[in-house]
């Protein structure tokens, strides 16, 4: 996780929908994982995760937070990590190789 603590600081990318997310409007939360018709790359949980933040902190027209994006979804991948960890534990029965 401390390796990409710096990308909350980043704008974004080539890969994200570089802010123009009126493409969300209208669509469900489980639109995004029927296809990628609307952007054009199938990451459902991030579109999703996104779309939800959109809904629960503004709409399409206003403009997205980059550093606030880029930061939920660094917790997103903090809790996949946990949550992995988790797996492999109690998958092992050792700690040590989790």
């Amino acid at each position: 996780m401390l390796l990409y603590s710096r990308a909350a600081g980043f704008t974004y990318f080539n890969d994200d929908p570089s802010g123009h997310f009126a493409w969300m409007e209208g669509q469900s939360l489980l639109d995004f994982f029927a296809g990628s018709a609307g952007y054009g790359y199938y990451r459902p949980v991030v579109f999703a995760v996104l779309r939800l933040s959109e809904l629960l902190f503004g709409n399409a027209t206003f403009p997205h937070n980059p550093v606030a994006d880029h930061a939920l979804l660094l917790l997103l991948h903090g809790a996949n990590v946990a949550m992995v960890w988790a797996l492999a534990r109690r998958l092992g029965g050792r700690d040590a190789y989790a």
